[in-house]
């Protein structure tokens, strides 16, 4: 079956379309369209939108990454695509990031000194510009 035929065989449009094929390991179904492994719901959303969606991300409403059913998706540039992420609870930041350096306890613990940002910095064994970002609420603002 192609994907057009399985999205026209769908009789309630309101749900979710899960392909049925193999998913990757963020969950995205692949499919073979045009000679090449692709994501399904950018194949779903070019056949029924006929808009160009070449450099362009095709984001979730329904936020089910298997979801193929064209009118759960729509057309995002990297930055819409962020804030969706990040609006949907999605988005990594302070200790889920991998790179982090220090913890939510920390920036409290920061937050809360009366020390200078040159002396927080050598009594974390952190640098002082992240004190600062720290401090600003520039980095870690969802702290409170």
């Amino acid at each position: 079956m192609n994907i057009k035929s399985f999205i026209d065989s769908q009789l309630d449009k309101s749900k979710c379309f899960i392909w049925p094929n193999s998913s990757d390991k963020d969950g995205y179904r692949r499919i073979k369209y045009m000679g090449k492994s692709t994501k399904a719901h950018r194949v779903a959303f070019s056949l029924y939108n006929k808009e160009p969606i070449e450099g362009k991300f095709v984001l979730h409403k329904c936020d089910n990454r298997a979801c193929c059913n064209p009118d759960h998706l729509f057309l995002g540039d990297a930055k819409s695509n962020y804030d969706d992420a990040k609006r949907k609870g999605r988005h990594t930041h302070g200790e889920m990031m991998g790179t982090a350096k220090v913890t939510e306890d920390l920036v409290k613990k920061i937050r809360a000194e009366n020390l200078t940002q040159v002396e927080i910095a050598k009594k974390y064994n952190i640098s002082q510009s992240s004190v600062s970002y720290i401090r600003r609420r520039e980095h870690w603002s969802h702290v409170n």
